[in-house]
Formats: C-alpha cells, structure tokens, sequence
C-alpha cells in the first residue's frame, strides 16, 4: 500500500463518501448502513491532520490522542467534519455526473462482487482512466 499524500487521502476519502452520496442519489435516502465507512473516512481524515502531517500541523498525535482529539476539541472535529462534507459534495458531485453508467456498475458489482478499474473503465464506457487520483484542494486553509 501506497505511503499516504494528501491527495490520496482525499480520493480515499470520497471513495469512503461514496455509498452515502449514492444511498442519497440513488437509493432511499441516507442510512446507518454507512457506519464502517463513515468511521473509516473519519479516521482517514483525521490521522491526515494529527499523525502523518500532512496538513497545518507537523506534530504527531497517537491514536488514542486523535481519538480523544475528535471527541474533547471542537476546532480539530469541525475541520475533520469539514473533509467529509467536502469529499461527501465531491462524491455526489461525480456520480450525479455519471449517473447512466451507475445501473450497469450496480448490476456488475452484485453479480462479480469486485471490479477493476479496467471493469469499471469499460462497463463505464471510459475510453481512458486517470492513473493519479486527482489533486483535490480539502485544506481548511487555501495556502495548503
């Protein structure tokens, strides 16, 4: 696995926002089914900012500190709070934009269960794929 950079956090944090922006696009609305990515993304998020340094902050922070962190200071939760609303906008954004190609990925996800990003690519109708996930700006902090 790849040592983590901000712009891969932030493609890991949309990918984690996707099935909510996809319940809301597509299905019944938000739901608790979202749980484990929701606590995967905030943890993502938050470990960007406290311990691998990629934003403000150079100071490393232990986990239980991020922990404490998002549930003892309002600053550092509201700014992880943030991320998510930024990569949950973007998330819905993407699909909202490719919402014909979101039944035939539906359908291939549940009969295959996994799909490579060629799968995705061809089910899609891509003709081309990104090989960097885009360098997406999810700083509180426009310098950043």
């Amino acid at each position: 696995e790849p040592i983590p950079t901000k712009s891969t956090v932030v493609a890991q944090l949309v990918i984690g926002m996707a099935g909510r922006a996809a319940d809301e696009l597509f299905g019944d609305g938000a739901n608790a089914g979202a749980m484990h990515d929701l606590a995967n993304a905030t943890r993502c998020a938050a470990w960007a900012r406290a311990r691998w340094g990629l934003y403000d902050s150079l100071s490393h922070k232990d986990e239980g500190a991020v922990d404490r962190a998002l549930s003892l200071d309002p600053d550092f939760a509201r700014v992880v709070e943030e991320d998510l609303q930024r990569a949950l906008a973007l998330a819905r954004a993407i699909l909202s934009d490719q919402r014909n190609c979101v039944p035939a990925l539906a359908e291939a996800l549940l009969e295959r269960g996994v799909l490579d990003a060629d799968e995705i690519a061809e089910i899609a109708g891509f003709t081309t794929r990104p090989i960097e996930p885009p360098d997406l700006p999810i700083a509180v902090k426009p310098d950043i």
